[in-house]
């Protein structure tokens, strides 16, 4: 999967047709609903952004059911997405040094968290942050 998404893929779903397809964009339901996907199918509008997979080549998406976010998978995290002040590890080349803090915006593809531990709250300004090359988020 990390090669699909390395190369902009970010779906897999299965279409009506029991065939599982590979995209770069959202899927959308046909004909019922995302959260019930028995009851309807997904399709891609844009199918030249597919590529068609059979069972034989990905038997772990037998029981495929709607689709699945690549990203999701692989704990890819959309940084742009994530609240400020979340508790996050961040690291800049080795992840053995790595600091506990608390998360301040995501700029110019670098993680930035408030300095010393400090939060929104009780940083000195808004500007008193770091930057960072790598992060993951603390599961609490």
């Amino acid at each position: 999967m990390q090669k699909l998404y390395d190369r902009g893929y970010r779906y897999i779903f299965r279409s009506n047709n029991h065939k599982l397809y590979v995209t770069v964009s959202r899927p959308i339901v046909v004909g019922g609903d995302i959260n019930d996907p028995d009851n309807g199918y997904c399709h891609q509008a844009d199918c030249g952004l597919t590529i068609r997979l059979t069972s034989a080549l990905c038997p772990c998406f037998d029981d495929v059911r709607g689709f699945i976010s690549i990203a999701e998978e692989l704990g890819v995290i959309d940084w742009s997405k994530v609240p400020v002040d979340t508790p996050v590890i961040v690291w800049d080349k080795r992840p053995e040094i790595s600091q506990r803090r608390y998360f301040a915006k995501f700029k110019h593809g670098q993680i930035f968290t408030w300095n010393d531990g400090a939060t929104s709250w009780s940083a000195f300004s808004k500007d008193a942050c770091t930057s960072w090359l790598n992060g993951k988020l603390v599961e609490l």
